[in-house]
């Protein structure tokens, strides 16, 4: 068996894993059932659909009419600064706030990209504090500080 679509086996292959982690993390939990759904039983349904998908992305990229396709060069600066910006996100929720938090995401996430142009990642940011403080704050009520602790 010829391995045609490269890019497509590692998809698979990365949405298997996933499902199967998300599966096997989630039968940890109480799964109830279909009426009255236990903690469990939305992770395990997703991982499963999650491996599904998988394995048809995998079977795909093995069949004889793939496409044949390689895998792009990884942009590990890039990488590194989306991680970085989640990484600060998650230590300056609490003390700095949501607006702060997500300002800061956007902005370090934005430092990654080579073709960068910081007013656009200003008014990128602006749109997507308002949109998380709008969405997780008022819409869904979760007891997040909206601004830094040493302001309340």
């Amino acid at each position: 068996m010829e391995i045609r679509d490269r890019k497509g086996l590692v998809t698979g292959i990365f949405y298997l894993a996933t499902g199967c982690g998300a599966a096997i993390a989630g039968v940890q939990y109480s799964m109830g059932t279909t009426a009255q759904m236990g903690p469990g039983y939305f992770p395990v349904l997703l991982g499963c659909v999650l491996s599904l998908l998988g394995l048809s992305v995998i079977w795909g990229s093995l069949r004889p009419d793939a496409e044949v396709t390689n895998m792009p060069r990884i942009e590990w600066a890039g990488l590194f600064w989306i991680s970085l910006s989640i990484a600060v996100f998650a230590l300056t929720l609490l003390p700095l706030g949501m607006v702060a938090a997500t300002f800061l995401l956007v902005m370090v996430s934005t430092a990654g990209n080579t073709h960068r142009n910081w007013l656009h990642s200003l008014i990128c940011a602006a749109f997507m504090v308002a949109l998380t403080v709008g969405v997780f704050i008022v819409g869904l009520g979760i007891p997040l500080p909206v601004w830094p602790s040493f302001l309340n």
